[in-house]
């Protein structure tokens, strides 16, 4: 678990770096591909996180664990598109043209992913002890 987990928010932060250096001139196809790229890194991650939270309940408590636990991936992405509107908009209002203030956007974008693999390594592997 914490391998994935590490590596898809891994690439997450290597994505956030690469939008940081779009500019006007990025063809499309590198943005597709770079969001592809993305999406693959979360793919991986949240796979290896809801293995792990289910790993961790009891069987007969597994139902109610699951919708808990989609309620708040749900609620962390309602939470993460705010923040970067805000964050947007202030770089926005802040006077930097369109392209700098959506490149400092995921600047301040990766410091999450950043966070998210310093807590994945608190993760126990199977084999190690999990407190249920």
């Amino acid at each position: 678990t914490r391998i994935p987990a590490s590596i898809g928010l891994s690439t997450q932060i290597v994505t956030m770096v690469v939008f940081w250096t779009f500019d006007a001139q990025t063809s499309l196809l590198v943005i597709g591909l770079s969001l592809g790229f993305h999406g693959f890194g979360v793919g991986i991650m949240l796979a290896s996180l809801h293995r792990y939270v289910m790993g961790t309940v009891a069987e007969e408590d597994r139902g109610p664990a699951a919708g808990v636990y989609s309620m708040l991936r749900f609620v962390g992405a309602v939470i993460g598109t705010s923040v970067s509107g805000v964050v947007l908009q202030a770089q926005l209002d802040a006077g930097l043209d369109t392209i700098s203030a959506y490149q400092e956007t995921f600047v301040v974008l990766a410091i999450f992913p950043i966070a998210g693999v310093l807590v994945a390594q608190t993760l126990k592997e199977n084999g190690e002890e999990q407190s249920a």
